[in-house]
C-alpha cells in the first residue's frame, strides 16, 4: 500500500487525532493519530482536544469534525476552519483569532464557553447544557436551537443571528448590555433580553416572525424590514426603524407591550390586524404611535400616554390606569370600539384641540365616552332620531370653566332668543361639547357625570340640564330632564340639536315650556298644526310662523297659551290660506316678560286646490330680463281672476284682472333676482305659488 503525504499537513486520506498534551496545532507532539505518524490534523480530519489540554492555533489550521471534551480548550491566535464542532464539559475557546465551521456547532452537554475570537457557524444546537459567550464575535447563518442556557456576559464583539430559537425549557439571558442582529425570533422558555431594560438593541432586517408561547423581552428594538409578532413582545425602551411592525394576524394573537419611556417611533405600524392588542405600561409619559389600533390597553404606573397623531381604536380601548391625552390631536373610536374600565385614574384626556369622535350609523346606540379634563366627567349620548350621511360621527370634548353664555341677554340677536341676563348663580364649572358630523335633525338623551369639585357654588338642587345650541339661528338654551346632586349625574332628555351641554339654575326661564312634539297635515284647502307640551311656566302666548325656505319666516296666526301647567296641554292651529308647494313653520312661545323661544321648524307639502285648479309659471325658476308665462286653468272658462305679484316682504308688484284658461306674458326686466310670492285669487279661493328668478 502506498501513501501520499501532502505538505502543510493536509493528508489525503482522514485520519483521527486525539490530543496527548497541550501545545500548537500544527506540532506534530500534541497528537497521537491512527495511521500515519509524524502529523498534524488537516481538512477533513477527526479531531479530539481531550481534557486539560490547550491547543493554540498561531497559523491557519484546518480539520474535519472537532470535538472539545472535558476542561480543554482553544486559544485562537490565528483562523481554524473546520466542517464540525462540538464542545463539552467545561471546554473552552478563547484568544483574538477566528473560528469557522460550515457545519453545525453542537453543545450537547456541560457548561462551555467563548470568551475571545470571532466565531461563524451555520447553526448552533445547545442540548442541556449551558454556553456562556463573552468579549467574543458571533456570526450564525442557519437556526440557533437553544433547549439549555446561553449566556451573554460582554457587549464587546458583534452577534449576529439568522433564526434565533428558544424551546421549552431553553433560556436566552443576556446579562450584558450586548446588541444583537437577528432574523426571525421564537421563544417557548425563558427570555431575558438584556442586563437591564434600557441599553440593549435588537436590529430585524427582512420579512420576520417574532414568536413562541412565552414573552420576548427587548429593550430597543429596530425594525428595517417587516415583522411581524404573533408572540408577547414587551419593548422597554425604543422602537425605531425604516420598516412595518405588524402585530398579530387574522388568526394568531399579538401582543405588543410598550413598557419604557420612548420614543416608540416606526416607519409604517400595523396594528389594526383581527387577533392583536397593543399596549403601553411604562411608568414615565410616552407618546403613542398614530395608527389604527385593533385593541388599546393603557395601565401606567404613573404618568400618562399622550396622542402622537390622530388615532383610531377599533375594537377594545382599555384604560386600566393612567390617562390617555388627546392634546391636538384626534381619538376616533369606531361604531364597534368598547372603551372599558375607565376611572378617576384613567380616563381620555381632553387637554386641547383634539376631539373623542364616536363614528355610529343607526339610532339607539348608546355612545360611551370616558372623557375628562381636569377630572374625570365620562358622558353617554344615545341619538333617538337623526338623519345619517355617508360618514356619520359624533365629537366629543369637554371644557374646564363655567359656560361663558350663562348670563348672556340674547333678545336682541336677529333671530332674537329668550335669555334675558339674568345672573345664574348656581351652576357647574365645565361643560361638554357635542357636534355633529354628516348627522342632521338629532334628537337624543344624554347622561353626564361631572366632578363634586366642579360645583362650587350654593345650591346644588337647583341645577337643572341645560342645553347651548343653535334653533332657528339663533344661538339659545334648552333645558330639559333632570340632576342628581347626591351622584353628580346630569339627565338630559330630548335634546333637539348639538351644541353644549351643561347643568345651571333655571333662574332665566331659558324653556318655560317643554314641547313634546310639533306637527302639520295638509287638507284639501288647509293645513292644520298641532303641538303638544309636557309643562309650561309663565307661558303667554304662541305664535305661528310660515317661510317658502326655512329661512326667511312671517306670523300668520296666534294661539294663547295656558301660563302655568304641569300636565299635557293639546294645542292647534289651521293655516287657511296655504301656499302651494313646500312649506316651513315654526312656532315663536312668548313668556308674560316678553322673552321667547323658537321651536324645530317643520315643513308640510300642500298641494289642495291643485286638482280643481291649476296655476301655472312657465318658466320656473327664470333669469331676470326674460319672460314668463303666468295663467289659471279653470272649469268655469271664461270667468275672471285677481293675479298678484308680491315680494317676500309683502309689497305688491303686479295686480291684474284677467280671464281664466289665458295666459299673461310677464316682463321680469324690471324684477330683481329673487323669490317672489305669486296669487290668483279666483272664486273666492286663493291659489298661491312661488316664482323664482335668477
Amino acid at each position: 500500500m502506498i501513501f501520499f503525504v501532502l505538505a502543510s499537513g493536509f493528508s489525503v486520506f482522514a485520519q483521527t487525532f486525539t490530543s496527548v498534551q497541550t501545545g500548537d496545532w500544527d506540532d506534530t507532539d500534541t497528537w497521537g493519530t491512527t495511521g500515519i505518524t509524524d502529523d498534524y490534523p488537516a481538512f477533513g480530519d477527526e479531531v479530539t482536544i481531550t481534557s486539560n489540554h490547550v491547543i493554540s492555533i498561531n497559523a491557519l489550521a484546518q480539520a474535519g469534525a472537532v470535538s472539545i471534551e472535558g476542561s480543554a480548550s482553544i486559544i485562537l491566535n490565528n483562523t481554524l476552519i473546520v466542517s464540525n464542532l462540538e464542545m463539552s464539559g467545561t471546554s473552552s475557546i478563547s484568544g483574538s483569532g477566528s473560528l469557522s465551521s460550515f457545519g453545525n456547532f453542537s453543545i450537547p452537554s456541560g457548561t462551555v464557553s467563548i470568551n475571545g475570537g470571532s466565531i461563524s457557524s451555520t447553526g448552533i444546537s445547545l442540548g442541556s447544557a449551558s454556553l456562556t459567550i463573552g468579549a467574543a464575535s458571533l456570526n450564525v447563518t442557519g437556526n440557533t436551537s437553544i433547549s439549555g442556557i446561553i449566556t451573554f456576559t460582554s457587549s464587546t464583539g458583534t452577534k449576529e443571528f439568522r433564526n434565533v430559537i428558544v424551546n421549552a425549557g431553553g433560556t436566552w439571558n443576556n446579562t450584558s448590555t450586548e446588541s444583537f442582529t437577528t432574523r426571525n425570533i421564537t421563544n417557548n422558555g425563558t427570555w431575558n433580553g438584556c442586563g437591564n431594560t434600557t441599553d440593549c438593541s435588537y436590529t430585524i432586517s427582512g420579512t420576520r416572525i417574532i414568536s413562541g408561547a412565552n414573552e420576548i423581552s427587548i429593550p430597543i428594538l429596530i425594525v428595517n424590514g417587516t415583522v411581524s409578532n404573533t408572540a408577547v413582545l414587551e419593548i422597554t425602551n425604543q422602537l425605531s426603524g425604516t420598516g412595518t411592525l405588524r402585530n398579530g394576524s387574522a388568526a394568531i394573537s399579538g401582543t405588543l407591550e410598550f413598557n419604557g419611556d420612548g420614543p416608540f417611533t416606526i416607519a409604517t405600524p400595523d396594528f389594526s390586524t383581527f387577533m392583536n392588542t397593543v399596549a403601553y405600561t411604562e411608568a414615565g409619559s410616552v407618546t403613542a404611535i398614530a395608527t389604527t389600533y385593533r385593541n388599546l390597553t393603557i395601565n401606567k404606573s404613573a404618568n400618562e400616554v399622550s396622542l402622537g397623531g390622530q388615532t383610531t381604536v377599533s375594537n377594545n380601548l382599555t384604560l386600566s390606569h393612567g390617562n390617555l391625552v388627546l392634546g391636538a390631536h384626534n381619538l376616533i373610536l369606531t361604531e364597534a370600539a368598547s372603551p372599558t374600565d375607565a376611572s378617576l385614574a384613567s380616563f381620555i384626556q381632553d387637554t386641547g384641540a383634539g376631539v373623542v369622535r364616536r363614528e355610529v350609523s343607526a339610532t339607539g346606540i348608546p355612545l360611551y365616552v370616558p372623557i375628562g379634563g381636569n377630572n374625570f366627567s365620562p358622558i353617554t349620548l344615545t341619538l333617538n332620531e337623526a338623519t345619517f350621511g355617508a360618514s356619520p360621527s359624533v365629537d366629543f370634548s369637554i371644557t374646564d370653566s363655567a359656560h361663558p353664555q350663562r348670563d348672556r341677554d340674547n333678545r336682541g340677536d336677529s333671530p332674537a332668543g329668550d335669555d334675558d341676563g339674568t345672573v345664574s348663580t348656581d351652576y357647574l364649572d365645565v361643560y361638554w361639547t357635542v357636534a355633529g358630523n354628516d348627522i342632521s335633525s338629532p334628537v337624543f338623551t344624554a347622561e353626564y357625570t361631572y366632578d363634586a369639585s366642579d360645583f362650587s357654588q350654593t345650591t346644588e338642587s337647583n341645577l337643572v340640564p341645560a342645553l347651548y345650541r343653535s334653533v332657528g339661528g339663533t344661538l339659545d338654551w334648552l333645558a330639559v330632564g333632570s340632576v342628581n346632586a347626591t351622584n353628580n349625574t346630569v339627565s338630559m332628555d330630548s335634546g333637539d340639536g348639538f351644541g353644549d351641554l351643561y347643568a345651571m339654575d333655571n333662574t332665566l326661564e331659558r324653556l318655560p315650556v317643554h314641547l313634546i312634539s310639533f306637527a302639520g297635515k295638509p287638507s284639501k284647502k288647509s293645513v292644520v298644526l298641532n303641538w303638544v307640551t309636557a309643562s309650561e311656566e309663565n307661558n303667554n302666548y304662541f305664535e305661528v310662523e310660515r317661510s317658502l325656505d326655512g329661512i326667511s319666516f312671517e306670523k300668520i296666526g296666534e294661539v294663547t297659551g295656558v301660563g302655568n301647567s304641569s300636565s299635557i296641554q293639546n294645542y292647534r292651529f289651521i293655516d287657511r290660506f296655504p301656499l302651494s308647494g313646500r312649506l316651513y313653520y315654526r312656532l315663536r312661545q312668548v313668556d308674560f316678560n316678553g322673552t321667547f323661544e323658537y321651536s324645530e321648524v317643520i315643513s308640510v307639502t300642500f298641494e289642495g286646490l291643485e286638482s280643481a285648479l291649476h296655476l301655472s309659471i312657465f318658466p320656473n325658476p327664470v333669469h331676470t330680463n326674460r319672460i314668463v308665462s303666468i295663467g289659471l286653468n279653470a272649469d268655469a272658462i271664461g270667468q275672471p281672476f285677481i293675479l298678484k305679484v308680491l315680494s317676500l316682504n309683502g309689497e305688491e308688484l303686479i295686480n291684474r284682472s284677467l280671464e281664466s284658461n289665458t295666459d299673461l306674458e310677464l316682463d321680469l326686466s324690471s324684477f330683481k333676482p329673487g323669490l317672489y310670492l305669486v296669487h290668483a285669487l279666483f272664486n273666492g279661493e286663493r291659489l298661491s305659488k312661488k316664482l323664482l328668478i335668477n
